[in-house]
């Protein structure tokens, strides 16, 4: 009798990334969309979502919060990878769920779609400890930097310490909506005839991504912010003209989420109440293996200010930053490597 088939699936705060173990990468489906609203102000940081298309599913920073309409969310899943929802009930189809949540959560997902959908296992678990196991390692802080949230998790000996985790309602969005910000207030302050290019790019989705993934950086030394705004330029046909400070500015706000009038904490601050929190013969093993993932863990020089501030907060405590490579996948890439050493 061979293996049943696993399908995983990534719940994500921003992204649903879903395929089988035998996959090279997962599909990719945006989780959630804000309505249009035309009468939005262009520079307003929430009007920039208004252009965010995608499914609605019952998720909110990647757990389900409603299973009796999760079985929609899977046919479309399901659609997705050709293979019709009625015919899973009739196979030996194992499902893998990964999500952020805390584990009594988890469980209930496992029971509700073994209700649900009749599948011959179910099982879910933390995206952040399934991180950490990839990594061959069984004590560390995940960052999870996600689409909407973050969550800091401390993972001691396998074991997620539940009431130490933090979340930060700051994310790879935020970034996003802070670049298009800083770029329309600089239509403000260039001649008129670069000023309707610099409006145009704050509003097309588009190049917003482009220039988050490809040119933001994260700095804090004046050389370095010196050095990025006068390199860093945006060229698209024959428009060719500098980012200036909004590609240093824009990730800033995941250290100070205040600078978009968000109240919660900044990552490394979250970072250092989990290690204040925890007991302190947890502190150096802790501080040693301290993991940045999600898709808001891609900018150049974010492992590094990481580790200076983490230093600077705790000078006597021995401190390692990692950042892992293709971050936006990680805990599908990871899910599915746990997967295939479980079929061995």
């Amino acid at each position: 009798m061979g293996i049943p088939p696993t399908l995983i699936i990534d719940l994500g705060s921003g992204y649903l990334k879903f395929g089988y173990v035998n996959h090279s990468s997962p599909k990719v489906l945006p989780a959630c969309y804000a309505a249009p609203d035309e009468e939005s102000d262009p520079s307003s940081l929430v009007a920039f979502d208004s252009g965010r298309r995608g499914w609605v599913f019952p998720l909110e920073n990647g757990t389900i919060t409603d299973c009796k309409r999760v079985a929609p969310l899977l046919e479309i899943i399901f659609d997705e990878i050709g293979m019709k929802a009625s015919h899973f009930g009739k196979t030996d189809l194992e499902l893998q769920v990964f999500a952020s949540s805390d584990v009594e959560k988890v469980d209930g997902i496992c029971e509700d779609l073994e209700e649900i959908l009749k599948f011959r296992n179910v099982t879910a678990s933390l995206q952040q400890v399934t991180t950490l196991m990839d990594l061959d390692r069984a004590t560390g802080i995940v960052v999870d930097i996600g689409y909407s949230v973050s969550i800091v998790a401390p993972i001691f000996q396998g074991f997620l310490l539940h009431d130490k985790v933090m979340t930060s309602a700051t994310g790879a969005f935020f970034v996003s909506a802070a670049l298009s910000h800083l770029l329309f207030l600089m239509a403000e302050t260039v001649p008129k005839s670069e000023a309707m290019s610099y409006e145009s790019l704050s509003k097309n989705l588009d190049a917003i991504e482009f220039i988050k993934r490809n040119l933001c950086h994260v700095a804090f030394k004046p050389a370095e912010k010196e050095k990025i705004m006068s390199e860093v330029r945006f060229q698209q046909g024959e428009i060719d003209f500098p980012l200036g400070e909004s590609v240093w500015q824009a990730p800033e706000i995941l250290f100070d989420p205040a600078l978009i009038d968000i109240s919660d904490k900044g990552l490394t601050d979250l970072v250092a109440e989990v290690l204040q929190r925890v007991d302190v013969s947890m502190k150096p093993e802790l501080a040693q293996n301290v993991i940045l993932t999600g898709g808001g863990s891609i900018f150049p020089g974010l492992g590094e200010r990481f580790h200076a501030e983490l230093r600077g907060k705790f000078p006597n405590l021995p401190m390692n930053v990692h950042v892992l490579d293709n971050p936006f996948e990680r805990v599908w890439t990871s899910a599915v490597n746990l997967a295939r050493m479980r079929t061995q």
